[in-house]
């Protein structure tokens, strides 16, 4: 299965989970109506009706969200032409190969 990136949108105490944080979804579990997600550390458990108004799908993250995280893997940055220097320093310098950004003016 293609990894699907979710990022939090809210806070909640029954599921451990804080507003911003990202995961990824490991597994559909259609007998039980659940989803499985990782942060690579733990795992979550999440029903199927709860995923919506829980997260949104990753496909589109900021910079902002990214400042201070590292990225080990390839990542596209959009409307670099938009972007002062100080974003774009942000941007670039997430990455720990420079062969993972492509960058989209």
């Amino acid at each position: 299965m293609e990894e699907l990136a979710v990022i939090a949108r809210v806070n909640n105490k029954n599921y451990d989970i804080m507003n911003s944080e990202m995961f990824t979804v490991k597994e559909f579990d259609n007998e039980k109506n659940e989803v499985i997600i990782t942060d690579d550390v733990n795992e979550k458990t999440i029903p199927f009706d709860q995923m919506s108004r829980l997260f949104y799908p990753a496909y589109c993250v900021t910079c902002h969200r990214y400042q201070g995280s590292t990225i080990d893997k390839p990542f596209s940055i959009y409307e670099w032409q938009k972007m002062d220097k100080k974003l774009r320093y942000n941007a670039v310098t997430r990455s720990t190969q420079f062969e993972f950004l492509n960058i989209i003016i």
